[in-house]
């Protein structure tokens, strides 16, 4: 079974294709979108990663972005540029962007990046389930995190 769905929002036809190639070799189910208007419009996309250009006519990857999280989208979203500085990598990072590619960017790179915000996807639902509660001792300025009660060993919601 693939890995995960991968929707690639690129306007340039050789780069989807290109990440087309490098993604469904490495057993990803990867869809292409011309336009984020085209990702927009299409139906049943709940589930996978978002891999989108930040310069492409009408709607931009930003702006996409910005739609996505106003909607309460919780696909994670990649967001790639040739043209990227460090203010647009602050800039999608702060507006909820899971990453920021620069382009030409190492096949193996991308393929990591895609892996690691997939399994974000997965793991995310069991994390927030679980019994947090907050400490009261402090290490700086950073809180934290323990577990309320002992960690139930019982794994078998991994197994479903």
């Amino acid at each position: 079974p693939p890995k995960g769905t991968v929707h690639v929002i690129d306007d340039d036809l050789a780069m989807r294709e290109s990440i087309e190639f490098l993604l469904s070799s490495a057993n990803y189910d990867v869809q292409l979108y011309e336009s984020a208007q085209a990702f927009l419009d299409a139906t049943d996309v709940a589930f996978g990663c978002i891999l989108s250009d930040v310069r492409m006519p009408g709607i931009d990857g930003l702006d996409l972005l910005k739609r996505l999280k106003a909607s309460g989208s919780k696909l994670p979203v990649l967001i790639m540029t040739a043209h990227g500085s460090i203010d647009d990598a602050v800039a999608a990072i702060q507006r909820g962007a899971f990453d920021y590619l620069t382009k030409p960017f190492n096949p193996e790179e991308l393929r990591a990046r895609v892996t690691s915000s997939i399994d974000s996807t997965m793991i995310r639902p069991f994390i927030f389930e679980l019994p947090w509660t907050r400490s009261t001792k402090h290490t700086g300025s950073s809180t934290i995190f323990r577990w309320r009660s002992a960690l139930r060993t019982d794994i078998s919601v991994w197994n479903t």
